[in-house]
């Protein structure tokens, strides 16, 4: 049988008082309900009347625009304008002369994949040269054997850049490293063999090796010597062929006599927004090295 326990006094107070005010109860309830109903067209009704007074879409926008400092925010993002020094002349013999400049790309997230440049040589233009620069990148803008039968100083010709086309660096642009070591310098200096002096050149030599998971079909490189600060000789070599991974013995030569040297600064110059340097079985990274990009 269930067990059966008797109401207490207190539930039986609970349900008299419940019966007899059964009347106000659902009084309030009913007014709880009104109230709350009230509110909410209350509020609807408000916010109405807030849509109707309130401005246009075209004065929103007027408004916005009225606001909004847009040439500072574009400012703000726009890339720094790349850093140019100064022209050293360098006289190499038989009426000839390289010019060399070091530019710098400070940016961070931007690229510049090409921009003009050319030499001016008191006053008169010589023709537009192309060049690039990676994320914050230095290189050399060259003039490689220039002949004139004046004889030039550093005041005589001047470096004119422009024509920018900067693009952002996004997933499409893998940045490629490079570890160049063991840089070494050789001055020239003569050798005898079989009682006669033989002459060798002045050479700069090192390793270099491709630490990406590209192949490419070339890779250009920039060698400066310095005496101190100052450039006292430059070079361009090309090399062919360089694979991932891959580390190679690079050299460069001169032929014409150089003051004392103290530096040799070595730059590779592979343009990372140029694919048809890149090897079509390297165009893609390797198994799950493609989560680089």
């Amino acid at each position: 049988m269930p067990d059966y326990q008797p109401l207490t006094p207190k539930e039986l107070e609970r349900g008299y008082y419940f019966l007899a005010h059964r009347a106000l109860f659902i009084r309030l309830f009913w007014i709880l309900g009104i109230l709350s109903l009230v509110i909410i067209y209350g509020i609807l009704v408000f916010n109405l009347v807030k849509y109707f007074r309130g401005p246009t879409w075209s004065e929103l926008a007027q408004n916005i625009t009225s606001n909004s400092n847009w040439a500072s925010y574009h400012a703000a993002r726009a890339p720094e304008n790349i850093i140019v020094g100064p022209v050293r002349v360098l006289p190499v013999g038989d009426d000839l002369y390289n010019f060399v400049a070091i530019v710098e790309n400070p940016n961070e997230k931007w690229i510049l994949p090409q921009f003009d440049y050319r030499f001016i040589i008191q006053g008169q233009p010589l023709p537009v040269e192309q060049a690039f620069l990676n994320a914050q990148e230095d290189a050399l803008l060259l003039k490689i054997g220039y002949k004139s039968d004046l004889a030039l100083s550093n005041l005589d010709v001047q470096l004119e850049t422009g024509n920018y086309q900067w693009y952002r660096l996004d997933s499409s642009i893998t940045p490629i490293e490079w570890d160049v070591r063991d840089i070494s310098w050789q001055p020239a200096s003569n050798i005898s063999v079989d009682e006669k002096s033989i002459p060798l050149p002045a050479t700069a030599t090192w390793q270099a090796q491709n630490l990406s998971l590209f192949d490419f079909w070339q890779v250009d490189w920039q060698v400066a010597l310095f005496s101190g600060d100052t450039i006292v000789g430059v070079a361009a070599v090309t090399d062919r062929d360089f694979s991932a991974q891959q580390t190679k013995h690079l050299e460069a030569v001169w032929h014409n006599s150089l003051p004392h040297v103290s530096r040799v600064e070595i730059w590779p110059r592979l343009n990372w927004a140029d694919k048809s340097l890149f090897k079509d079985s390297a165009t893609q990274p390797r198994g799950s090295d493609r989560l680089r990009l």
